[in-house]
This record gives structure tokens, C-alpha cells and sequence, in this order.
């Protein structure tokens, strides 16, 4: 046997001089280059990719296997397939280069990496100069199909010793490679599951910016600071008279007020709005002794003052009095250092030491929570209102809070004990962002909500439907192509599109059982033109709806949904181990079951 030592030198050293090459040109031009050995191995590996299954057929030698006169083939290269690689190794050192040097022009490389791909091509196609290689010699696709077919030959010639282990192992193996195609395509199919989720993200974020378009024309939500006065003063320095002011927050407030849900539309959205009816009536008292030291207070100049963060709300405001006097609230406000919005109305103060009561009547309109900073000493705020699903929203939770199916009414208490804030106020507040409490109008059926929260089972829903559809395979001994397993994964992620396009028009629990009778409708169709039993896929769709119900349970449970759920699939578990109890899944398909051997 005469093997030409001539070929293999060559191909050999072909590696160590690219090595040369690449590192010379590398080195030399691409100085700027951080990573530049990172684009080395790069074309070195493409280099091996190409070169190595030439190599694999010289050193494969077997007698009789490739060509009778015992003689060795060489995997040579067809000159589409040198053009091929060619344009791929330049279209590769053009992506190097481009993403790893600054500025630096493609065309300026050209002639290296014409270069080196051409002294690649050149190693992968000598020929060797014996005359044992004047024979025909394949192509790379046939070197490879050389390659898969001596090693499937002796595998048969080894396996063929024993034909009825081999049959156990061959039935074994292929439900070994079902489980893993199976698999394999359950973890596929949560690409397009995320693209779902995406999309149902993408419409949560459009009917947000629709409910803040409408909220922006109604009003948005609304902070209420309860009502203050403002009174400036002057003091002497060296220099001048400085003007300040001081704020003095009512000893006492109470606040009733009635709050009605207003639902509007747009497009195909719901936004849900509020109208509020507020009935304020306080007192206040001047501390003279306290505020006269070292300063001289313009009373005439006094003016009562309340905070309002959006003035579009503002539908009615009447019955304003001042120590019995009506008085005019104005868009403006004095330099306090409570609030920069709201109401203000200059006030008489010509009794500094008696108390005055104050009293008004205020319809405001507002989105998503209507909030009170409480500045006042003793407050006592109460709102009822019609709609049946409130929530507390602030660092301060309801007093007292009584729900019910026609609505709810909340209290909020507050003393100087628990109040953030003095009697008398001169520097800014920083807390009042973290003192703010009130009632949120919450829409409980959000649909888009409940839609992600389902889609987040989708792994599950469709690994549990296709271990059901493995296991009918078993006992019924007719196979299903992983192509029916991909259509039957295809119509479980519709259902979520489905479910989507629905509860845009229509109620959550409408949408799902609509949707999911849909989907279990077309999987049980197709399951009985694959069995050819309506008993067998009527048995599929119910065991298929029952999974829909788990999946309904599991996502009108944000509580106790995980412990709910771990134990639901524990006990799916225990079914599945005990009912195939009987499969000797060493050789599943000669099992003798029927369905009624998956009976518990």
C-alpha cells in the first residue's frame, strides 16, 4: 500500500504557514486592533472547518470499505465550492475588520484577505502526485457522505451480532430521540410565545397611553393639600428689610366627600375616570405671641391657600367662607413653601387673637387616585363611593374601611401626635411626597394583566399537552411525526392571540373560554384523523380542557397561586408515574396496553 507522504506534508504545513501569514499581516496592518488574535483564530477556525474532512479521509483506512484496489481517496474541493469559500473568508475578514478597528477602510485590506483566502483555497486543493490519486476523486459533500456511511457500517456490522437486542435498543433509542425532539421543540416553542408576550405588552403600553391621552384632556391625578394660611412678615438687618412669609395650617379640618367612577372611550379602550364632590370645613388660630418676636406681620396681606396639582379638574367651586365672609379663590399663589399649585383668596385678619372657621364646597375631577397632603394639626378626611373595588394608595392606610358589593367608605384620622408637620412653617417641606394618602379608582379587571399573567404558563400548558399526546402514542402504538407535535404547539401559542384579540372587546373569562374552546375544538379534530378513534381524541380534548381550567385557576389566584400550582403539579406527577406503572420503557413499543391500562 503506497500512501503519498507528499500530500500529507502538504496539508500539514498548511496550517503552520497560515499561521505565519495571518499573524505578519495581523501584526503589520492592524497595529490599532485590540483583538485582532481574536479575528486570527476566527479564520483559522473557519480554515479547519473547511481543511479537516480532507484530513479525516487520509487517516480513515479500512479494507474493502471505500474502494476494492484498497486504494485512498482524497476529498478534493469543486471550483464553485473554492468560489464559495472565497467570497465567505473575504465577507468574514470584512466584518472583523470593520467592527474591530475605528475608521478604518475596508477596501485598504483587500489585498491581504484576497491573500490569505487564496492560500487557503490553494492548501485545501493540492493534489497528490502519486499515481494512486489519478483516480476519480469526490467532492466535500461526498467526502462527508464517505465518512457517515463507514461509520454507520460499523455500527450495523457490530450490532447486527444480536438482532433482538438490537431491536431493544432501537426502540429504546427512538423514544430516547422522541423525548429529546419533544423537548427540544417544547423550549422552541417559546419563541413565538415571547413574541406573543410582546405583543400583548406592546397593546398594555398603547391602552396606557391612551388612558394618560384622556386622563391629560380630564385630568390627571389629583394631590389635595388641606387649606393654610399665609402671612407675610419683615425683618431688619444691617442692610434692609427683608420680606418672608409663614404658613400656618388649620388646627382642625374634616373633609367629606363622594366619589363617582366616570368610564370613557376611545378607539376600542376604556379609560376609567372619577368626578369627587368635597365638603372642607376647618379652623384656624394665630400664635401672635410666637410669630411677633422679632418680626412684624402684615395681616392685611394674609391669604388662605390650597394646594391643587391640576387645575383642568376643577368643575365647581362655591360656598367659600372666611371667618363667616365669602371669599374668591384665585389661580395663584404667594411664595409659600408648601405648594407652588393651587388656590389662594386674600383674607382679613382683624382679630389676630380669635379663631377662624372656614368652610367650602369643591367638585373636582381627577384619573387613576385622588390624594390629600395633610398639613393641618388634627385632620379628619371621609370617602365613599359607589365603586366596588377600592385601594388605599400612600404611606397612610384608612382608619377605618368598610367594603361592600355597592361600594366602600374609608377614613383617615390624623392628630398632632402622628402629623409630619408644625404648627408654624418657614423653610420648604421635604416630606410631603412620603405623607400623602388617599383612594386609587383600580379597575381589578385589567385584561392585559391577566393575559401576560397566563401567558407566563404557556411552558407548561404545552409540555403537559404533549406528554399527553406522548403517552397516547405508547399505549396505542401509532406514532406521531414531530412535524404534528410542532402544528399541535402552533395552534396552543393561537390560543394566546386568541385570547388577546377577545379580551380587547369582551370580558377576561368570556375571552378564555371562547378561545379555549376554539383551540381544543381544532387539536381534537386533528387528533382523531391521527388515531382514528373519536373516543381516543374526545378523551385528548378533555384531558386538554382540564389543563385550560388549571390554567384559568392559576390565574385568577395571585395569592395563593404557588402553593396552589406546586401542588396541582405534584399530584399531575403522581398520576402520570402511576398510571404508566405498567410501560416497560425498555421496549415501550411492544408494550401490549391499551388506554384502559392508564386507568388509576
Amino acid at each position: 500500500m503506497k500512501i503519498s507522504f507528499n500530500l500529507w506534508w502538504k496539508n500539514v504545513l498548511i496550517f503552520p504557514l497560515l499561521l505565519i501569514i495571518n499573524t505578519a499581516v495581523f501584526t503589520e496592518e492592524f497595529k490599532g486592533i485590540d483583538n485582532y488574535f481574536f479575528a486570527y483564530f476566527v479564520t483559522i477556525f473557519l480554515t479547519a472547518f473547511f481543511s479537516i474532512p480532507s484530513l479525516l479521509v487520509h487517516v480513515i483506512y479500512f479494507k474493502g470499505i471505500f474502494q476494492k484496489n484498497k486504494n485512498l481517496l482524497y476529498a478534493q474541493y469543486s471550483y464553485t465550492e473554492l468560489f464559495i469559500i472565497n467570497a465567505f473568508l473575504i465577507v468574514i475578514y470584512s466584518v472583523i475588520v470593520y467592527y474591530l478597528s475605528e475608521n478604518e477602510p475596508i477596501l485598504r485590506h483587500f489585498p491581504q484577505m484576497l491573500l490569505l483566502s487564496t492560500i487557503i483555497s490553494t492548501g485545501l486543493n493540492i493534489k497528490g502526485l502519486n499515481q494512486i490519486m489519478t483516480q476519480s476523486m469526490p467532492t466535500i459533500k461526498e467526502t462527508y457522505y464517505i465518512l457517515f456511511s463507514f461509520l454507520k457500517s460499523k455500527y450495523m456490522q457490530q450490532t447486527n451480532t444480536n438482532l433482538e437486542s438490537t431491536e431493544y435498543k432501537n426502540n429504546s433509542t427512538k423514544i430516547t430521540i422522541k423525548l429529546l425532539i419533544i423537548a427540544g421543540m417544547t423550549l422552541l416553542l417559546l419563541i413565538p410565545t415571547l413574541m406573543i408576550e410582546n405583543l400583548i405588552t406592546e397593546r398594555k403600553t398603547r391602552s396606557e397611553q391612551i388612558t394618560d391621552e384622556v386622563s391629560e384632556k380630564w385630568a390627571k391625578t389629583q394631590t389635595i393639600t388641606t387649606p393654610y394660611l399665609t402671612i407675610p412678615y419683615t425683618f431688619n438687618t444691617d442692610k434692609n428689610q427683608i420680606t418672608h412669609y409663614v404658613s400656618l395650617p388649620a388646627d382642625n379640618i374634616v373633609i367629606n366627600g363622594n366619589i363617582t367612577p366616570e368610564t370613557r372611550h376611545r378607539s376600542i379602550f376604556s379609560v376609567l375616570l372619577y368626578k369627587s364632590a368635597l365638603e372642607l370645613q376647618g379652623n384656624f388660630h394665630i400664635p401672635m405671641e410666637e410669630l411677633t418676636k422679632d418680626k412684624k406681620l402684615q395681616l392685611d396681606k394674609a391669604s388662605i391657600c390650597m394646594g391643587i396639582t391640576d387645575f383642568k379638574g376643577i368643575k365647581n367651586l362655591s360656598k367659600a367662607t372666611f371667618n363667616n365672609q365669602t371669599i374668591a379663590f384665585e389661580k395663584s399663589m404667594p411664595a409659600t413653601f408648601i405648594n407652588s399649585y393651587g388656590l389662594s383668596a386674600p383674607i382679613q385678619l382683624n382679630n389676630p387673637n380669635e379663631n377662624y372657621n372656614f368652610s367650602m364646597h369643591l367638585d373636582i375631577n381627577g384619573s387613576n387616585s385622588i390624594n390629600f397632603l395633610p398639613v393641618s394639626q388634627n385632620t379628619n378626611i371621609t370617602l365613599q363611593s359607589s365603586w366596588p373595588y377600592p385601594s388605599s394608595v400612600g404611606n397612610i392606610l384608612p382608619t377605618i374601611q368598610t367594603n361592600a358589593d355597592k361600594g366602600f367608605t374609608s377614613n383617615w384620622k390624623l392628630s398632632p401626635l402622628n402629623s409630619a408637620f408644625s404648627k408654624t412653617i418657614y423653610n420648604s417641606l421635604s416630606n410631603t411626597a412620603t405623607n400623602t394618602f388617599g383612594m386609587q379608582v383600580l379597575n381589578p379587571t385589567d385584561n392585559y394583566t391577566s393575559t401576560l399573567r397566563c401567558i407566563k404558563y404557556a411552558i407548561l400548558l404545552i409540555g403537559l399537552t404533549f406528554t399527553i399526546i406522548f403517552l397516547l402514542e405508547i399505549t396505542q402504538n401509532n406514532s406521531m411525526h414531530p412535524v404534528q407535535y410542532l402544528f399541535i404547539g402552533l395552534a396552543l401559542c393561537i390560543f394566546y392571540t386568541l385570547l388577546l384579540s377577545f379580551a380587547e372587546f369582551s370580558s377576561f373569562a368570556f375571552a378564555y373560554t371562547i378561545a379555549s374552546l376554539a383551540i381544543l375544538l381544532l387539536i381534537s379534530f386533528y387528533a382523531n384523523s391521527q388515531f382514528k378513534s373519536w373516543k381516543i381524541a374526545s378523551g385528548f380534548g378533555g384531558l386538554t380542557a382540564l389543563l385550560f381550567s388549571f390554567m384559568y385557576i392559576l390565574v385568577n389566584l395571585e395569592d395563593t397561586a404557588l402553593i396552589v400550582g406546586s401542588i396541582a403539579l405534584f399530584l399531575i406527577l403522581a398520576i402520570i408515574m402511576y398510571a404508566t406503572r405498567k410501560i416497560n420503557w425498555t421496549n415501550p413499543l411492544n408494550t401490549k396496553m391499551t388506554t384502559d391500562s392508564l386507568t388509576v
